[in-house]
């Protein structure tokens, strides 16, 4: 059985971004398992200092998170240590990069050098196999949810936003790919005929040139609210105080914000592309196709609110039912053990 594992991923806490919360998520539960696990977070250790790390910590697996943006590191540890290599795909690296043919290449090397690859829904392994992959190096291995102690914080009060409102939420790092300006320009049209809805926006800076078009459209708007990067511990309250999460992100494979809106019982409203739609349908949330498409979905919701109220009960019970921490970590933990 392994024992210890490196886990490589381009981002790790104090960064709130997707692959940080799903590494400290999987390291958490393979610690608690029992294996002792080192993060090298790509942007915070220079690649000079990663040999000295890996030749004290001695790993018996090599563990990539994104195929391209950690898995390049991982290729060249695996080349001089000669450890089994596991690489998870996580978003932009399977709905984007794999495409590009300056790095689609390097991608199949490393995906080719792995002894196990993982994906979070079938959608993604089809992907791979359509470009060669044998399915059976490939583990389906959904996201789950896993939550610090929480704060009691009421963002509505603190916000001084009435109770009546109807308080729209966009939440992740501030990236290009992220879709923001179909967001922003689809939730102006809709305050400017309804005036008791809210925008929130939380999320760190990942892209210069995207934060400064953010600032822009925020700027006067006193109904969009910018909140920076909430704290994990606060992130209940957060979900809390908003009635619907709204994602027009063009990649995602399965976004942990959505799966912890539906824990809340929050309405997701989400781009149709595939990693929303493997966690979402017509009973859970909304999907769009469209600028009209979306338009459609939120006057649809801010004419009838209950909607909102009855979906986002069926998304927790979809969430509680079939994304659970310990099943995840099971499956990563029987993945370890079949390479041991």
């Amino acid at each position: 059985m392994i024992s210890r594992s490196l886990l490589i991923t381009p981002s790790f806490f104090p960064r709130l971004t997707g692959n940080a919360v799903t590494v400290d998520r999987i390291s958490r539960g393979l610690s608690q398992a029992g294996i002792s696990c080192r993060v090298i977070d790509m942007q915070s250790v220079h690649e000079s200092e990663i040999l000295s790390l890996v030749d004290e910590f001695q790993p018996q697996v090599i563990h990539n998170f994104h195929a391209y943006k950690s898995g390049r590191t991982g290729l060249k540890i695996k080349g001089l240590i000669h450890k089994q290599m596991i690489t998870t795909m996580t978003g932009t690296d399977i709905n984007i990069d794999i495409h590009d043919p300056m790095k689609s290449q390097e991608i199949m090397a490393i995906l080719a050098a792995s002894n196990r690859i993982t994906v979070f829904n079938d959608q993604a392994l089809a992907s791979l196999v359509e470009r060669g992959v044998t399915a059976e190096r490939i583990n389906v291995i959904h996201q789950s949810i896993f939550l610090p102690p929480q704060v009691a914080i009421d963002y509505r009060q603190q916000l001084d936003i009435a109770p009546e409102a109807m308080v729209f939420l966009i939440l992740g790092a501030i990236r290009r790919i992220k879709g923001l300006s179909l967001a922003l320009d689809v939730i102006e049209e809709v305050q400017a005929k309804h005036s008791d809805l809210v925008l929130l926006i939380a999320g760190q800076s990942a892209e210069a040139d995207e934060f400064e078009l953010l600032k822009k459209r925020v700027n006067g708007r006193k109904w969009i609210k910018y909140l920076g990067a909430i704290p994990r511990e606060k992130i209940g309250g957060l979900f809390q105080s908003a009635d619907v999460l709204l994602n027009t992100s063009f990649s995602e494979s399965e976004s942990n914000a959505m799966l912890e809106a539906m824990y809340f019982s929050r309405l997701v409203i989400a781009r149709d592309i595939a990693g929303n739609a493997s966690l979402l349908d017509e009973d859970t949330g909304m999907l769009f196709s469209d600028k009209e498409h979306l338009l459609g979905n939120i006057y649809t919701v801010m004419n009838n609110r209950k909607i909102a109220e009855e979906k986002g009960l069926r998304a927790r019970q979809r969430v509680v039912a079939n994304f659970r921490w310990e099943q995840e970590i099971n499956s990563y933990l029987s993945l370890y053990q079949s390479m041991g």
